[in-house]
Protein backbone atom coordinates (compact mmCIF):
# COMPACT_ATOMS: atom_id res chain seq x y z
CA UNK A 1 0.00 0.00 0.00
CA UNK A 2 1.02 3.18 -0.87
CA UNK A 3 0.01 6.11 1.12
CA UNK A 4 0.69 9.97 -0.16
CA UNK A 5 1.91 12.33 2.66
CA UNK A 6 1.32 16.45 2.28
CA UNK A 7 5.05 16.62 2.13
CA UNK A 8 4.32 14.56 -0.98
CA UNK A 9 1.37 16.37 -1.82
CA UNK A 10 3.56 20.07 -1.43
CA UNK A 11 5.75 18.94 -3.83
CA UNK A 12 3.83 18.02 -6.28
CA UNK A 13 2.45 21.38 -6.33
CA UNK A 14 5.14 22.89 -6.89
CA UNK A 15 6.04 21.04 -9.60
CA UNK A 16 2.75 21.95 -11.47
CA UNK A 17 3.46 25.24 -10.65
CA UNK A 18 6.34 25.05 -12.85
CA UNK A 19 4.17 24.05 -15.95
CA UNK A 20 3.14 27.16 -18.40
CA UNK A 21 -0.22 25.61 -19.46
CA UNK A 22 -2.23 23.61 -17.07
CA UNK A 23 -5.91 22.23 -17.90
CA UNK A 24 -8.37 19.51 -16.47
CA UNK A 25 -10.23 17.48 -18.75
CA UNK A 26 -13.91 18.86 -17.55
CA UNK A 27 -12.57 22.18 -19.57
CA UNK A 28 -10.63 20.55 -22.15
CA UNK A 29 -11.67 22.57 -24.51
CA UNK A 30 -10.62 25.77 -22.81
CA UNK A 31 -7.24 23.63 -22.26
CA UNK A 32 -6.76 22.98 -25.88
CA UNK A 33 -7.22 26.50 -27.10
CA UNK A 34 -5.59 28.12 -24.51
CA UNK A 35 -2.18 25.49 -25.48
CA UNK A 36 -2.73 26.39 -29.04
CA UNK A 37 -2.36 29.96 -28.27
CA UNK A 38 0.34 29.46 -26.44
CA UNK A 39 2.26 27.21 -28.59
CA UNK A 40 1.00 28.53 -31.78
CA UNK A 41 -1.22 26.60 -33.27
CA UNK A 42 -3.98 28.19 -35.90
CA UNK A 43 -6.19 25.50 -35.85
CA UNK A 44 -6.30 22.78 -33.11
CA UNK A 45 -8.80 19.88 -33.78
CA UNK A 46 -9.65 16.50 -32.15
CA UNK A 47 -11.54 13.56 -32.81
CA UNK A 48 -13.69 12.67 -29.44
CA UNK A 49 -13.20 9.52 -27.95
CA UNK A 50 -13.86 7.89 -24.47
CA UNK A 51 -16.55 10.56 -23.60
CA UNK A 52 -19.68 9.93 -21.81
CA UNK A 53 -20.63 9.79 -18.23
CA UNK A 54 -20.28 6.71 -16.47
CA UNK A 55 -22.22 6.38 -13.18
CA UNK A 56 -21.39 3.91 -10.60
CA UNK A 57 -23.43 2.69 -7.63
CA UNK A 58 -20.95 1.92 -4.80
CA UNK A 59 -21.34 -0.33 -1.83
CA UNK A 60 -21.37 2.57 1.14
CA UNK A 61 -18.25 0.82 2.34
CA UNK A 62 -16.40 0.64 -1.35
CA UNK A 63 -17.25 4.38 -1.62
CA UNK A 64 -16.12 5.58 2.04
CA UNK A 65 -12.99 3.99 1.03
CA UNK A 66 -12.72 5.70 -2.31
CA UNK A 67 -13.41 8.80 -0.81
CA UNK A 68 -10.26 8.67 1.78
CA UNK A 69 -7.69 7.42 -0.78
CA UNK A 70 -8.51 9.82 -3.11
CA UNK A 71 -8.30 13.04 -1.01
CA UNK A 72 -5.08 14.50 -2.62
CA UNK A 73 -6.23 13.76 -6.41
CA UNK A 74 -9.09 15.73 -5.32
CA UNK A 75 -6.91 18.21 -3.80
CA UNK A 76 -4.89 18.25 -7.11
CA UNK A 77 -7.98 18.48 -9.42
CA UNK A 78 -8.92 21.72 -7.60
CA UNK A 79 -5.16 23.14 -7.88
CA UNK A 80 -5.17 22.12 -11.64
CA UNK A 81 -8.65 24.04 -11.86
CA UNK A 82 -7.38 27.45 -10.09
CA UNK A 83 -3.77 27.02 -12.16
CA UNK A 84 -6.05 27.38 -15.30
CA UNK A 85 -8.70 30.22 -14.62
CA UNK A 86 -5.22 32.21 -13.53
CA UNK A 87 -3.62 31.09 -16.60
CA UNK A 88 -6.51 31.96 -18.73
CA UNK A 89 -6.44 35.37 -16.71
CA UNK A 90 -3.72 36.42 -18.01
CA UNK A 91 -3.54 35.26 -21.62
CA UNK A 92 -7.13 36.48 -22.75
CA UNK A 93 -8.63 38.98 -19.56
CA UNK A 94 -11.39 35.98 -17.91
CA UNK A 95 -12.32 32.99 -18.22
CA UNK A 96 -15.76 34.65 -19.97
CA UNK A 97 -13.64 35.99 -22.48
CA UNK A 98 -12.01 33.07 -23.44
CA UNK A 99 -15.09 31.03 -23.38
CA UNK A 100 -17.15 33.30 -25.32
CA UNK A 101 -15.06 34.44 -27.72
CA UNK A 102 -13.15 31.64 -28.52
CA UNK A 103 -14.60 28.04 -27.39
CA UNK A 104 -17.77 28.36 -28.13
CA UNK A 105 -16.85 29.28 -31.90
CA UNK A 106 -14.52 26.59 -31.93
CA UNK A 107 -17.40 24.30 -30.88
CA UNK A 108 -20.00 25.56 -32.98
CA UNK A 109 -17.22 24.12 -35.63
CA UNK A 110 -17.35 20.55 -34.57
CA UNK A 111 -19.05 17.97 -37.21
CA UNK A 112 -19.94 14.72 -35.50
CA UNK A 113 -16.70 13.54 -33.74
CA UNK A 114 -14.45 16.29 -34.95
CA UNK A 115 -14.27 19.01 -32.32
CA UNK A 116 -13.11 22.51 -34.61
CA UNK A 117 -14.14 20.70 -37.40
CA UNK A 118 -12.43 18.41 -40.00
CA UNK A 119 -8.86 19.08 -41.21
CA UNK A 120 -9.99 20.39 -44.81
CA UNK A 121 -7.16 21.76 -47.12
CA UNK A 122 -8.51 24.65 -49.41
CA UNK A 123 -7.06 26.21 -52.25
CA UNK A 124 -5.46 29.11 -50.10
CA UNK A 125 -3.91 26.95 -47.51
CA UNK A 126 -1.56 24.37 -47.49
CA UNK A 127 -0.86 21.60 -45.42
CA UNK A 128 2.89 20.56 -43.93
CA UNK A 129 2.46 16.96 -44.14
CA UNK A 130 1.80 16.78 -40.31
CA UNK A 131 -1.94 17.56 -39.82
CA UNK A 132 -1.00 21.51 -39.34
CA UNK A 133 -2.53 24.09 -41.76
CA UNK A 134 -0.71 27.48 -42.94
CA UNK A 135 -2.73 30.63 -44.10
CA UNK A 136 -5.92 31.85 -43.54
CA UNK A 137 -7.13 33.17 -40.41
CA UNK A 138 -6.89 31.39 -37.45
CA UNK A 139 -9.15 31.19 -34.75
CA UNK A 140 -6.68 31.96 -32.30
CA UNK A 141 -5.34 35.24 -33.92
CA UNK A 142 -6.23 38.40 -31.51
Amino acid sequence: ECEITESDYEQFEKVLKWFDIVGTTDNFDHFLLTQSRTAGVRYPQYKKSNSGKHKREWDPEVKAKVEHATTFDKRAHELAKRLQREQVEILYGSWETLDERFVKPFKSKTEGQFVGGKLQVGKNERSDGRGCRAGGSGLLDR
